[in-house]
C-alpha cells in the first residue's frame, strides 16, 4: 500500500522560509509579539472599542428583542442575539487580555 502526500499535507516546517518575512510578520500581527511596537497596541484599542461599541449597541437595543421574536421567529432572533453578544464578547476580551498583558509586562 502506497501513500501520496499532497501540496496540502505538507507540514509547514518542510517549506521553504524567508525569515526576515517570517520575523517582520510576527512584529506586525502576533498581538503578543515580543518586540513591544505601537501596532499590537492600536489593534487592541480598536478591539476593545468595537466590542464595547456592539455591545453597548446590542444592549440598547434588548426591548425590540421581542418583537423581533414575534416577526422574525423566536429561534432566528436569539440565535442572531447569541451571535452577535459572543463575537462582541470575544472582540472586547481580546483587546482587554491584550492591553492588561501589555500592563502587566510593562510594555508600552
Amino acid at each position: 500500500m502506497t501513500t501520496t502526500t499532497s501540496a496540502a499535507t505538507t507540514s509547514a516546517a518542510t517549506l521553504p522560509r524567508d525569515s526576515r518575512i517570517d520575523d517582520t510578520a510576527a512584529e506586525l500581527w502576533e498581538l503578543d509579539s515580543p518586540v513591544p511596537g505601537a501596532f499590537p497596541a492600536l489593534v487592541a484599542v480598536a478591539n476593545l472599542t468595537a466590542g464595547l461599541t456592539l455591545l453597548a449597541i446590542v444592549f440598547a437595543n434588548l426591548s425590540r428583542l421581542t418583537g423581533w421574536a414575534d416577526q422574525y421567529g423566536t429561534v432566528w432572533v436569539y440565535l442572531g442575539f447569541f451571535l452577535v453578544i459572543s463575537i462582541a464578547g470575544r472582540v472586547f476580551w481580546k483587546g482587554a487580555d491584550t492591553l492588561i498583558a501589555r500592563l502587566i509586562r510593562g510594555s508600552h
